[in-house]
């Protein structure tokens, strides 16, 4: 891969918003795929992003923008501290309270219809909410609208499994995994009704989801530090209800490549890192970052990033055939594919 770009001091992750790539960096939005720059100015208390919208935080108002960075709505609100946005007039602004819970107040058309208090679980989108029992309660769940006024279905783990945190939501179904020692489940149910649909078993937790195909892949292996061991891939194909594991092909031993440590589907790629260990009074070895055909199960190339010895990838990023690569010290590369 030849490298296109560098940057350096980049603030928190990279942002792929609607086939754009944002960053923050010297309190300045930056659209690296239209090359637009925002500054903003220390009243700024927050900058983030939910869903496809950047959203800034002042004392007393809020900015939602799109993914050129253009203005979309002023919101006149005291003490947000985030909001999740599902379009620019349906939203939740959240608040902390004295005691530093969180609460949310809900619009839908621009108008407010309800409050809600702080939950464990996630809003899907402007429909669906899943909600557990507590911070460490991993055995039950429910789905529920956001306001918590309606519930669609309950599921409660067998005795001794407990759920997986990463729920996805792909067209009306819910998918979610539970796991007791090394028996690991997916399953997957009709969001309104909780009939199951598809359940079987897997192998491992942390892929890659493309939400537009319904994939789920990962890839991970250590089988130059321990031999008896497999470098392994697992493709889920939620639409086909199928799971393939298997060796990917390559010339090499993988030394410790884990699909949680950064990795991005593009196209039938999937991109990822492996973090070689370097040991006391050892130079920093380089990262690297590898590339599986998902359709001919082989590892294209293992690259080596030297740039980023002694830190790790923190995230990869693929978009119009450009792979943004992001340390954990905020370096970020960019190459073309």
């Amino acid at each position: 891969m030849k490298i296109v770009d560098k940057i350096y001091n980049v603030n928190n992750e990279i942002w792929d918003i609607s086939k754009n790539v944002i960053i923050n960096k010297d309190r300045s939005l930056v659209n690296l795929s239209t090359k637009k720059v925002l500054p903003y100015d220390d009243n700024i208390k927050r900058c983030f992003y939910s869903n496809n919208f950047l959203f800034l935080l002042r004392d007393k108002e809020i900015s939602i923008l799109d993914e050129n960075l253009n203005l979309l709505k002023q919101i006149n609100q005291n003490a947000a501290v985030g909001m999740s946005i599902f379009d620019k007039d349906n939203y939740a602004v959240w608040f902390e309270n004295e005691e530093e819970d969180e609460y949310f107040d809900l619009y839908v058309n621009a108008e407010l219809i309800g409050k809600g208090d702080f939950f464990y679980g996630k809003f899907l989108n402007k429909h669906y909410s899943y909600r557990l029992k507590g911070r460490k309660d991993f055995q039950y769940f429910r789905l529920t609208d956001l306001l918590d006024t309606k519930t669609y279905f309950e599921f409660k783990c067998e005795l001794g499994y407990e759920l997986v945190s990463d729920f996805y939501m792909w067209q009306e179904t819910l998918v979610f995994m539970y796991f007791k020692d090394s028996d690991l489940k997916l399953e997957q149910r009709d969001i309104k009704t909780g009939s199951v649909i598809w359940k079987t078993d897997i192998k491992d937790s942390s892929f890659v989801f493309d939400d537009t195909r319904g994939l789920m892949v990962s890839i991970w292996g250590n089988s130059s530090r321990y031999p008896e061991s497999e470098d392994n891939y697992q493709i889920i194909d939620i639409e086909k209800q199928t799971v393939e594991i298997g060796t990917p092909q390559k010339n090499f031993d993988f030394i410790n490549v884990e699909s949680h440590m950064g990795s991005a589907l593009y196209k039938n790629k999937l991109y990822f890192s492996e973090h070689p260990f370097s040991y006391v009074n050892e130079e920093p070895k380089p990262v690297y970052v590898g590339c599986f055909d998902i359709e001919t199960k082989k590892v294209d190339f293992l690259q080596a990033i030297p740039e980023m010895a002694g830190s790790q990838i923190a995230q990869i990023v693929c978009n119009d055939e450009k792979l943004y690569v992001r340390s954990s010290n905020g370096d970020l590369i960019v190459y073309e594919i």
